[in-house]
C-alpha cells in the first residue's frame, strides 16, 4: 500500500504493512554484585524478616528486657540497705486492767489514739480488739 493523495495515515494503515513495530518495554539494567561493577548496587527498599529472624530478634529483646530488670533490683536493693539500719520494732506488756486505747494513749501521747491503735491491731493481728493481761504487742514507729 503506498501512500498517495491527501489521506493521512492511520497507525492501522502503518501495522498492517510493517512500518510500525512495538518495541519491548525498556528496563534499567541489573546491579552486578562483585566489584568493580558498571552499575552501583541498588538497596532494597522494604526489609523482610526470615522466621529464623523474627526469633532472633524477640530472644535479643528478651535479653536486654531481663538484664534491665535484673539490673533495677539490684539498684533496689543496694538502695534499701544503704540507708540507716533499721531497727525492730519495740515491743510492750498489756497490764491489768489495760486496752488498746490506754496502750495507744501511753505509747504515742500527743497522737490521735485511733489511728494507733489501727496500727497496734493492724501490725499485731488481732482479730476483735480484745487484749490479755500478759500479752506482748509490737508497737508501731511513731514519728
Amino acid at each position: 500500500m503506498t501512500l498517495t493523495g491527501t489521506a493521512t495515515p492511520t497507525a492501522h494503515s502503518f501495522r498492517q504493512t510493517g512500518l510500525l513495530r512495538f518495541a519491548p518495554p525498556v528496563r534499567a539494567p541489573r546491579a552486578k554484585a562483585h566489584a568493580g561493577a558498571d552499575y552501583p548496587l541498588t538497596l532494597a527498599t522494604s526489609v523482610r524478616l526470615t522466621r529464623r529472624g523474627r526469633v532472633v530478634l524477640v530472644m535479643a529483646l528478651l535479653l536486654v528486657a531481663t538484664v534491665a530488670f535484673t539490673l533495677g533490683r539490684v539498684g533496689t536493693s543496694q538502695a534499701a540497705t544503704d540507708g540507716p539500719a533499721v531497727q525492730p520494732y519495740s515491743q510492750t506488756t498489756i497490764h491489768s486492767g489495760e486496752t488498746l486505747w490506754s496502750v495507744a494513749m501511753r505509747v504515742a501521747p500527743g497522737h490521735d489514739p485511733r489511728l494507733v491503735v489501727e496500727q497496734l491491731v493492724g501490725l499485731n493481728h488481732l482479730g476483735g480488739g480484745a487484749v490479755q493481761v500478759g500479752q506482748q504487742l509490737l508497737l508501731p514507729r511513731i514519728g
